[in-house]
């Protein structure tokens, strides 16, 4: 196998796993919204199993995919896998050992909440650091062209001499003589 291939077959493997990744994390998020505001305590008890078993299945998609990718991809990408599967099962924990199911599933989903408003603030910083970089470009592209502009101009300017212009009046008015008005 070359090498352009093998590295083709770890892009769509991580592509794959990371669109089944997302579908369940969707599932997990769902699931666990609606049990939080779930009134019925029997239908919430049935969406807590609910929860609790994609949890399960969460962790354990993410443990396979790592456990199998043997060192294939980036060390901070299974790093950061790696947290996820601890968080996974600190959330599981956390809900199987509360009594108040209702309250450790909104601590939950506060969690979730907070990481994307800071993900959220995060990128509203670089998109203003970004908008500020293309306006001070913007305005130094900006008084550049203005000095070069006034540079040409004054080249023209001082390339036309005086004496020029004297002799170009002459030429335009050759008759200038007969207009002159004499005393009497």
């Amino acid at each position: 196998m070359d090498i352009s291939q093998y590295q083709k077959d770890r892009a769509s493997e991580l592509a794959a796993f990371q669109k089944e990744y997302a579908e369940i994390k969707v599932q997990y998020t769902s699931s666990l919204t609606q049990a939080v505001f779930e009134t019925d305590s029997t239908k919430q008890a049935e969406l807590v199993k609910q929860v609790l078993t994609i949890n399960s299945n969460l962790a354990q998609h993410v443990r396979d995919f790592v456990q199998n990718s043997k060192g294939k991809f980036d060390p901070a990408l299974i790093s950061e896998l790696t947290a996820d599967i601890i968080r996974y099962q600190k959330e599981f924990e956390a809900i199987q050992k509360s009594s108040d199911k209702s309250s450790a599933l909104q601590n939950i989903l506060n969690k979730e909440k907070s990481q994307l408003n800071n993900l959220h603030s995060q990128f509203n910083i670089w998109l203003g650091v970004l908008l500020g970089a293309i306006v001070v470009i913007l305005i130094l592209i900006f008084k550049t062209s203005l000095s070069q502009l006034s540079q040409a101009a004054e080249s023209l300017m001082s390339s036309t001499s005086m004496t020029d212009l004297e002799d170009l009046s002459e030429q335009s008015f050759p008759d200038e003589r007969f207009y002159r008005i004499s005393p009497v």
